[in-house]
């Protein structure tokens, strides 16, 4: 049975988890204490800008190497996405034409 004691504490890691770190906003779980071993969350990056400019191939590398369990998918800029949530899915948007086109 929970107390209010304890509810209080995951109030409190609740909302620490829902601040934003200035430096790597988009990289990392928010706070670093709460990613400790058996702890309540789970340190993971979530977002490669390093990877923008990059070829498809090298961009799959670098994301493999910090989520090897990725589900990587890479689909034309624009593109229509549903919207449900897969912790292990990563959306490659791409829009460059790499050689010229011709018919044939």
């Amino acid at each position: 049975q929970p107390t209010p004691e304890s509810i209080n504490k995951l109030e409190v890691h609740l909302a620490a988890a829902c601040r934003i770190d200035d430096e790597a906003s988009s990289r990392k779980a928010w706070p670093p204490e709460a990613t400790a071993a058996g702890g309540l969350f789970v340190e993971e990056t979530k977002a490669w800008p390093e990877v923008v400019g990059k070829s498809i191939k090298e961009a799959r590398e670098i994301i493999l190497k910090d989520k090897p369990e990725a589900d990587i998918v890479v689909l034309p800029a624009g593109a229509p996405v549903t919207l449900d949530l897969r912790p292990n899915r990563v959306r490659i948007f791409v829009d460059t034409v790499a050689e010229t086109p011709f018919t044939g």
